[in-house]
């Protein structure tokens, strides 16, 4: 019986083989054609199983059927026939459920190998056949209910990188499955010491979330021996899509590793912990006999100028994230583990590979499921990726790849091109004018009564300002916001004057304190200035907030020296500092500058640049506005006067941040 249906098998391939289409040649890999919706390639039924293969460049491709996941040979193959957009697909109309598959694909007369495909989303023991299974059947119990805990800012995250196996694999562990995924579901484990381990342990340590190091199937570890103790990181790809056999209790049955990884998020979820996934898209194990290689050789990596494969990642290649294809399998991946799996953040290795395009695609696929997911990476390649510096995702490049911090500047950039310094500045008036028009409209809708009291000195100047107030808070029952504010100046023109100010906000138990201090000297030749920002949340969330501003400038050498910081209780967040000479501050002229230093820092990390040229700050307007200017009376003005103080403010403002030119 087995051998008539080889026989009608073989008859079948070659009838097939005898009138398959001719293959279609394409000029360069930019032409190869896009594969429209999801790039599933098995998709299961009881009645009948869908396989579909991208393959655009085949000349024929055929589906092998396995009863394992190892071992013996395909008890049938299927012919597939070419469809659209360089797809081949077959369907078998049996229930398939627990069998195993692989592709192979002839191009120029050669088989090239079998290969699970490039998206499988469950495999066999190593990862080298693909398996038939129902993805819902290996939801853990309550998964419809799992929800990824809260998050209530990017300044909360407290990461802990940690591997599966070095986890808990230590005998004082106190873990029964040590090494495995299960590890991080088991709780009350403590060591000899009675000292929590597991899960208990990093709810100790007040983290947010977990990075764990790679966890899909990575190539270098047999899943067979695991009795050998092997051990890798998991920097070593073969299949992205699905967990890694040798952190389950069982690598041999496809849907064990599913559901254990599954049960570990969701446990971990439990304890208030994210998960992040350490990714590796930027090169895989295995480079010609690589899944991706022996679907479109040559298509999914980048090549040399000989015509070799490109190793930025200096393991032997480099992904063409850049590509369509690749980058459609990205961001599907990303997906994958997002829905799928509930991740809540990955860590991108060796991001500096990957093109800014694909990167912003990534980040906007995320954003679409919930933009507390977080992504961040390592902004550099092990050496020069073939693509231009300016299009990487590289740490000189951040600014090109919008993420959660510009978000909350209100800077998010959407990936265009930046705009020019004259049209930055239209766009801030434009903004500014429809943020203080909001601001007017909600003082006027919600300000209750204020109580103020107004001090001038002999000379009849405003000289301090105290007051109490209240405004009503979102909600018809919550409690009105208290406000108590006051502020002192001393001294006349704004450069030299000195001024203090202090505001406390109260809602119910919550208080915000913010207090701002401004000092300046001239003593006819240097010019001293200072300014302090302090704001303190003493409610649910405590936290501070200090910035500070200090500044010098020389009317006889033209010398100037700007220092500046940020920081988060306690920590700094932003620091900067300038040094250099400033010429021609004639009215109508550019200013002339010349930068002898820069050093900025950002979390500690300090960079210092010396800027030798020479530098021109151009005003907007023919007019350099002196300092000197018109008296109001603060008692008696209303709105009108009031909005032309605030824009003469912000042009103030605007007019620091015009076009700069280096000089010949």
């Amino acid at each position: 019986m087995k051998l008539n249906n080889l026989v009608i098998i073989g008859v079948a391939a070659t009838t097939v083989a005898s009138c398959a289409p001719s293959k279609k040649e394409y000029a360069s890999y930019e032409l190869y054609p896009v594969r429209t919706g999801s790039l599933a390639e098995m998709e299961y039924a009881p009645a009948a199983t869908q396989f579909t293969l991208w393959s655009p460049t085949a000349d024929e491709v055929r589906l092998m059927l396995y009863d394992a996941g190892e071992g013996g040979h395909a008890y049938e193959t299927v012919a597939m026939s070419p469809a659209e957009d360089g797809t081949w697909t077959a369907k078998v109309e049996q229930n398939l459920k627990g069998k195993f598959y692989t592709f192979n694909v002839k191009i120029n007369g050669k088989w090239l190998g079998d290969t699970p495909g490039i998206n499988a989303q469950a495999v066999g023991v190593n990862g080298k056949r693909a398996a038939v299974i129902d993805m819902r059947e290996t939801d853990p119990e309550d998964w419809a209910e799992d929800k990824r805990p809260p998050l209530a800012s990017p300044a909360d995250v407290i990461i802990y990188e940690v591997h599966h196996r070095d986890f808990s694999i230590d005998p004082s562990s106190g873990i029964r499955n040590k090494g495995k995924f299960l590890a991080m579901t088991e709780t009350g484990t403590v060591n000899p010491d009675k000292l929590a381990t597991g899960i208990d342990h990093l709810k100790e340590l007040g983290v947010t979330h977990v990075h764990i190091l790679p966890s899909y199937d990575y190539a270098s570890v047999d899943e067979s021996r695991l009795d050998e103790n092997k051990y890798n990181w998991g920097y070593d790809p073969q299949n992205y899509n699905v967990p890694d056999g040798s952190y389950a209790t069982d690598p041999y049955k496809p849907d064990v590793r599913i559901r254990e990884f599954k049960q570990m998020v969701q446990a971990l979820h439990k304890a208030g912990i994210r998960v992040v996934l350490d990714v590796v898209y930027n090169h895989t194990f295995n480079t010609a006999e690589s899944n991706f290689e022996r679907t479109v050789p040559g298509y999914f990596y980048r090549q040399a100028p000989d015509g070799g494969f490109a190793d930025a990642s200096a393991c032997g290649n480099e992904t063409a994230s850049n590509r369509p294809m690749m980058r459609k399998y990205m961001v599907e991946s990303v997906l994958h583990w997002i829905n799928e799996y509930h991740i809540d953040g990955f860590r991108f290795d060796l991001m500096g590979i990957h093109d800014i395009e694909t990167m912003n695609e990534i980040r906007k696929a995320a954003t679409a499921v919930d933009p507390t997911i977080f992504i961040y990476g390592e902004g550099w390649a092990a050496s020069a990726p073939q693509l231009a510096q300016d299009s990487l995702a590289m740490k000189a490049n951040t600014y090109k790849m919008p993420g959660k911090l510009s978000q909350l500047a209100g800077a998010q950039m959407e990936g265009q091109d930046f705009p020019t310094a004259q049209e930055m500045q239209e766009q801030t008036y434009e903004e500014a004018r429809t943020e203080i028009d909001g601001m007017i409209a909600f003082l006027d809708s919600s300000l209750n009564d204020v109580s103020m009291t107004v001090y001038v000195d002999k000379e009849g100047c405003l000289a301090s300002v105290k007051g109490t107030t209240s405004f009503n808070s979102t909600g018809s029952e919550a409690e009105p916001v208290q406000l108590q504010f006051g502020c002192e100046l001393k001294g006349g023109a704004y450069p030299t004057q000195n001024m203090s100010a202090q505001a406390v906000l109260e809602n119910g138990a919550a208080s915000v304190q913010i207090e701002a201090v401004k000092e300046g000297a001239y003593d006819g030749k240097e010019l001293t200035s200072g300014f302090e920002l302090s704001i303190e949340n003493q409610g649910e969330i405590a936290e501070k907030w200090d910035i500070t501003l200090d500044s010098s400038y020389n009317s006889e050498g033209g010398g100037f020296d700007v220092q500046a910081a940020a920081a988060q209780d306690g920590m700094e967040l932003l620091g900067f500092s300038a040094q250099g000479v400033v010429d021609e501050l004639e009215k109508g002229k550019n200013i002339h500058l010349t930068l002898d230093s820069l050093d900025v820092s950002a979390m500690g990390d300090t960079g210092n640049a010396v800027l030798s040229g020479e530098y021109y700050i151009r005003p907007l307007t023919e007019e350099v506005v002196p300092l000197e200017g018109d008296t109001m009376d603060v008692l008696a003005a209303g709105e009108e006067e009031w909005n032309s103080v605030l824009m003469e403010v912000l042009f103030s403002f605007i007019s620091l941040s015009g076009q700069m030119d280096t000089g010949n």
